[in-house]
């Protein structure tokens, strides 16, 4: 099956490879968690540190993102995203893999980023979560269809 590819190079950025592990996690009233960002929501996660596997790094930014503990359930697939950066002339070309998790418990300490943890109804979540493929992890892992919630 064809790897989803969202957005287009940017002409005259440098688009440097990102991989990248996210993580859908629903609570009993059918909320999302995700984090914001500068006023931009996303999924819990981030990019792989070198060496890192995606799911060594999936638990690693969510605990530093959310203060949560999380188990894996199961992978939801991948995608592919160009996503421009702030710096002058570059961009990124984000692989991510995005997985359904439960959560483990918190860890008696806050989240360490700056990003603030929100839970946000799917609707809400799907109009605006700021990454398409975001949004179609969160489509794929909930099996709702690809154009609507």
């Amino acid at each position: 099956m064809a790897i989803p590819q969202f957005g287009r190079p940017l002409p005259g950025r440098d688009h440097k490879p990102r991989p990248g592990a996210y993580a859908i996690v629903l609570n009993a009233l059918r909320e999302l968690l995700v984090v914001e960002e500068d006023g931009r929501l996303y999924l819990p996660g981030g990019g792989l540190d070198p060496g890192e596997s995606p799911e060594q790094a999936l638990h690693r930014e969510f605990l530093e993102e959310t203060g949560y503990r999380v188990v894996i359930d199961r992978c939801l697939g991948q995608a592919n995203e160009y996503v421009a950066d702030e710096t002058p002339n570059t961009a990124f070309n984000k692989h991510c893999l995005f997985f359904a998790v439960t959560l483990a418990g918190g860890s008696g300490v806050p989240a360490i980023a700056t990003n603030h943890p929100r839970w946000v109804p799917v609707p809400e979540a799907l109009s605006t979560l700021s990454n398409a493929a975001h949004r179609w992890a969160v489509r794929r892992g909930l099996n709702l269809p690809e154009d609507g919630a």
